[in-house]
């Protein structure tokens, strides 16, 4: 029996992780926001993008593409509270899709700290170009992100409805606030910028 048990806890484990970064999916990144919006903790979330990452894949190919996403994923883990006194407190990063990164900071109400972390990340990302093996010649490609993000605080969220006058989810109705206000317009300044939405 514990060893049927060990290898659901695997299986489950394995259910949750994106297969080539490592990272938490995007199926997990539901689970997780939705439980922090039902305790009723604030926490910050951040939104990044890879810039330019279709010229990657057009100009080295896909296979050199993965491993720019894998290296980000492995900048982002190394740069994030991980190991804190209350697991529920470590910040999550999920592989939210393509070359998109977003981040969960349970217990972050800042817009102030959320954007010296947001910071930290983009200068780390961006400090020097990654060392990637091509054909057995290792190649540099810079590589920089885009982020966006803001702060959820519990009963600031407007109740929202689509046109069939359905409830939006409050996660939905943050994550688009993210991603139209915060992330595009980092993108529309330039790119390699971080933009955080105050308010929300």
């Amino acid at each position: 029996m514990v060893a049927r048990d060990m290898l659901t806890e695997r299986a489950n484990e394995k259910r949750k992780k994106d297969p080539m970064t490592g990272l938490l999916n995007k199926g997990s990144y539901v689970e997780e926001i939705d439980k922090l919006i039902a305790e009723g903790t604030p926490f910050g979330l951040l939104e990044a993008d890879i810039d330019h990452f279709k010229a990657v894949n057009d100009t080295y190919g896909h296979a050199t593409g993965d491993e720019v996403l894998v290296q980000t994923a492995k900048n982002f883990t190394s740069h994030l509270r991980q190991v804190r006194p209350d697991s529920n407190q470590n910040d999550q990063i999920f592989r939210y899709g393509g070359e998109e990164i977003v981040v969960l900071l349970p217990g972050m109400h800042s817009e102030e700290n959320l954007l010296i972390t947001a910071e930290k990340l983009r200068k780390a990302i961006g400090a020097s170009p990654y060392s990637v093996n091509k054909d057995g010649e290792n190649i540099h490609i810079p590589v920089t992100v885009s982020i966006g993000g803001g702060i959820f605080r519990q009963g600031e969220q407007p109740e929202t409805r689509n046109a069939d006058g359905k409830i939006i989810p409050p996660r939905v109705v943050f994550f688009d606030q993210i991603d139209k206000k915060g992330l595009y317009q980092a993108k529309a300044q330039g790119r390699n910028s971080t933009v955080i939405v105050k308010a929300i």
